[in-house]
C-alpha cells in the first residue's frame, strides 16, 4: 500500500513540474523595427511587422539599414542590429528559475536585456550565458575564419567556446570585452570594452521604444498599438487674406458754391 501511495505521488510531483515548466511555440512578439525584417519559417519567408509573433524555430532576419525589437513572454527584449540572422531554438517557459531560452546568431549584431530565463546565445564559435544581465552579441567571418565580439553592460556573462577542445569558461563583468576567433587554442583575456554598439543596436524614437529597460507584455501591446494607429497629421487649412488697408488719400471732390442772403 506505501509503494502505491509513494508511486501515486511521484506521478503528482511530476505533473506539477510539466506544468510549471514546459516548450511554448508562441514565444514573443515584434515591439519595433526599422526597414526590411523577414521572419522564416518552414512554411515560407513573411515581412515582418509591428504585432507579428514570433514562435519557436522562427528565424528572424535583417537586411541593410534595418534593425528590430522582440519582447519574449519571460520579459526579455533582443534588439538585432542590421544584416543579422537569429533562430529562436529554445524556449522553454516557467514561473521559477528553470525556464531556458538558447537562440542561435548566425550572423551579425544582437544587444539583449534577459528576462526570468536562463539565456544562451550560440554563434558559430562560443557560446553566452548570462541571467538577468544586459549585453552585446556580435558575429560574423574575418580572414575566412568565425569570430564573435562579446560585451558586457550589466550583470555577469560566461562564455566559453563551441570547440570541446578548448577548456575554460571566460566571465565578462560590466565595461569588459571579450573577442573570440575560430581555432584559437586557449580563450584570450577579457579587456576594458572598446567597442561602440549604441548606432548598432538602438531604434530612434520614431519606434516609441528605448534601449534602457524591458517593458511588460502590457506595455508591448500599447507601442504596438501606438505604432500600428499612427496616421499623418491634417492640413491646416489657411486663413483668408486680409483686407487691403484703408486708404487716406482725400476721396475726389466737386466743389459746389452756395449764395446766402440774410434779410
Amino acid at each position: 500500500m506505501k509503494k502505491i501511495i509513494s508511486t501515486f505521488m511521484l506521478l503528482i510531483l511530476s505533473a506539477f513540474a510539466v506544468a510549471s515548466a514546459e516548450a511554448v511555440d508562441d514565444v514573443a512578439k515584434v515591439v519595433a523595427l526599422k526597414g526590411n525584417v523577414f521572419i522564416e519559417r518552414p512554411q515560407g519567408q513573411v515581412q515582418a511587422k509591428v504585432k507579428d509573433d514570433v514562435l519557436l524555430n522562427d528565424t528572424v532576419s535583417t537586411r541593410e539599414e534595418s534593425k528590430t525589437k522582440i519582447l519574449f513572454i519571460d520579459d526579455s527584449v533582443l534588439t538585432l542590429g542590421e544584416k543579422s540572422k537569429l533562430v529562436v531554438k529554445e524556449f522553454i517557459s516557467s514561473k521559477d528559475d528553470r525556464g531556458k531560452s538558447v537562440y542561435n546568431l548566425l550572423d551579425g549584431k544582437i544587444r539583449t536585456i534577459v528576462g526570468r530565463t536562463n539565456f544562451e546565445v550560440h554563434t558559430p564559435n562560443v557560446v553566452v550565458a548570462a541571467r538577468g544581465t544586459n549585453f552585446y552579441v556580435e558575429t560574423g567571418m574575418k580572414n575566412n575564419l568565425h569570430y564573435s565580439t562579446v560585451v558586457c553592460f550589466e550583470g555577469v556573462v560566461d562564455i566559453k567556446s563551441i570547440d570541446a577542445s578548448v577548456k575554460g569558461t571566460v566571465i565578462l563583468t560590466p565595461g569588459m570585452m571579450l573577442k573570440v576567433t575560430e581555432h584559437q587554442q586557449n580563450m584570450p583575456q577579457p579587456e576594458k570594452s572598446t567597442v561602440s554598439v549604441l548606432s548598432a543596436t538602438y531604434l530612434d524614437s520614431s519606434t516609441k521604444t528605448q534601449d534602457t529597460g524591458a517593458p511588460t507584455m502590457t506595455q508591448a501591446q500599447a507601442i504596438a498599438d501606438t505604432l500600428s494607429n499612427v496616421t499623418a497629421p491634417p492640413i491646416p487649412q489657411q486663413p483668408p487674406p486680409p483686407p487691403p488697408p484703408a486708404s487716406n488719400a482725400p476721396a475726389n471732390t466737386t466743389p459746389v458754391k452756395i449764395n446766402i442772403t440774410f434779410p
